[in-house]
C-alpha cells in the first residue's frame, strides 16, 4: 500500500501503519480472540445468576447508549478518520475497513457491553459477600506513610488544576475508556489487538471484580458513612468549593441511593480498591506507547493525571492507583508471554 502524504498520517504513523494493515488470516493465536469471548460468556452468566435484574437492565442500558451515542459518534468519527488516512477515497476505504473488520468489531463491541454489564452487576453485589472492612486499614496506612490523608495534600494544588482533573476524570476519562476497546476493536487481527483485549477483560475482571471484592473498601468519599465519625468530614465541602466538584458528590449521592434501596442502575457499585479509573488509563498507555514516543507520553501524562484526580476526588486512596498500576502492568507482560509462547508453540507445529 503506497505512503499517505497526509501530514497526520505521517506523524502518527505507528499507529497508522497498524490501523491500514490488510486483513489476514493466519494461524497466530493473535488471530484466535475465542476464549476471550468464551470467558465473557462464562462471567456474564454468573453475573446473569446473580442478580438477572440488574443484569437485564445494565445490558438493555449499554445497548441504548451504543445505538443512541455511540453508533453515531463511531460513524463520525470513522469518517472522519478515513478522510484523514485516504483524502482521495475516504468513503472507499470506509466501506472497505467495515465490510473486512465489521464482524470483528462487532464481536468485541459485544463483548464489551456484557463485561461492563457484568463488573457493574458484580460490583453492587460484594458486600453482599464480603463487607466492607479493608478502609480502616487503607486510610491508615496512607496517614503513615504521607502523614495526613493523600486529598488534603492533592487539594493544595491551585483551583485551577483542581478543577481541570476533575473534569478530565469524567466524561473526558469515559470517553478514553471506551474509545480504547473501540479503536481495537477496528483494528486488523494482530497480536497486540488480542493482547489488548485480553488484558481489558481481564483488568474488569479479576481486578474490578475479584481483587475488588477480597479487598471490599469504599473509598475516602463514604469512609464517614460506613465506618462512623468524621475523619473525611472535611471532603464534601472542599470538594464545593469547585462547581464541577459539586457534580462529584452528586454521583456519590447517586451510588449511595443506590445501594441503600438495592435498586439497579448505570455504574453502579461501590468499590475502591483497586481503581479501575486509574487500571484503565494504565492500560490504554502502555497500548498507545507500542505506536510510537509520543502517544505514549500522552497516554502516560493522562495516567498520572487520573491518577492524581482518583485522590482529588475522594473516590479514592492513593494505595488504590498504585495497585492499579502493579496489576494492570502484571497482567499486560502476562499475556505477552503467553501469547509469545502459544504462537511459539504454533510456529513448532508447522
Amino acid at each position: 500500500m503506497r505512503e499517505s502524504s497526509n501530514p497526520l498520517a505521517q506523524r502518527t504513523s505507528g499507529f497508522v501503519e497498524r490501523f491500514r494493515a490488510p486483513v489476514r488470516s493466519t494461524k497466530s493465536a493473535a488471530n484466535d480472540l475465542w476464549p476471550v469471548y468464551g470467558l465473557v460468556a462464562v462471567v456474564g452468566l454468573c453475573a446473569w445468576i446473580v442478580d438477572p435484574s440488574a443484569m437485564s437492565y445494565q445490558v438493555s442500558r449499554l445497548i441504548g447508549i451504543v445505538i443512541g451515542l455511540m453508533l453515531p459518534i463511531g460513524l463520525v468519527f470513522g469518517f472522519a478518520v478515513s478522510i484523514a488516512l485516504e483524502p482521495r477515497r475516504p468513503t472507499r476505504w470506509f466501506l472497505q475497513v467495515v465490510r473486512t473488520r465489521g464482524a470483528g468489531a462487532g464481536a468485541v463491541t459485544v463483548a464489551y457491553l456484557i463485561g461492563l454489564a457484568s463488573l457493574s452487576t458484580c460490583k453492587a453485589h460484594i458486600p453482599d459477600v464480603v463487607p466492607f472492612y479493608a478502609d480502616r486499614f487503607l486510610a491508615d496506612a496512607e496517614r503513615a506513610v504521607l502523614g495526613t490523608d493523600a486529598w488534603r495534600l492533592a487539594h493544595a494544588a491551585p483551583v485551577w488544576l483542581g478543577s481541570l482533573v476533575l473534569w478530565l476524570y469524567q466524561l473526558p476519562w469515559l470517553i478514553y475508556w471506551t474509545g480504547g476497546i473501540l479503536v481495537a476493536a477496528w483494528l486488523p487481527p494482530s497480536r497486540l489487538r488480542t493482547q489488548y483485549v485480553w488484558s481489558y477483560f481481564l483488568t474488569i475482571f479479576v481486578l474490578g471484580i475479584a481483587v475488588a471484592a477480597g479487598s471490599a473498601s469504599v473509598g475516602p468519599i463514604f469512609y464517614d458513612r460506613f465506618f462512623g465519625g468524621d475523619r473525611f468530614a472535611d471532603l464534601a465541602p472542599a470538594l464545593d468549593l469547585l462547581p464541577i466538584g459539586r457534580g462529584t458528590n452528586g454521583y456519590a449521592q447517586y451510588l449511595l441511593r443506590l445501594y441503600e434501596t438495592e435498586a439497579p442502575g448505570l455504574g453502579s457499585g461501590i468499590s475502591a480498591f483497586p481503581s479501575i479509573h486509574c487500571a484503565a488509563v494504565v492500560l490504554n498507555a502502555l497500548f498507545l506507547s507500542r505506536f510510537g514516543r509520543g502517544l505514549g507520553v500522552a497516554g502516560w501524562f493522562f495516567a498520572a493525571s487520573i491518577f492524581f484526580g482518583s485522590i482529588y476526588t475522594g473516590w479514592h486512596y492513593a494505595t488504590d492507583g498504585v495497585a492499579s498500576l502493579i496489576g494492570v502492568v502484571v497482567i499486560w507482560l502476562s499475556v505477552d508471554r503467553i501469547l509469545q509462547k502459544t504462537d511459539s508453540d504454533l510456529s513448532a507445529e508447522t
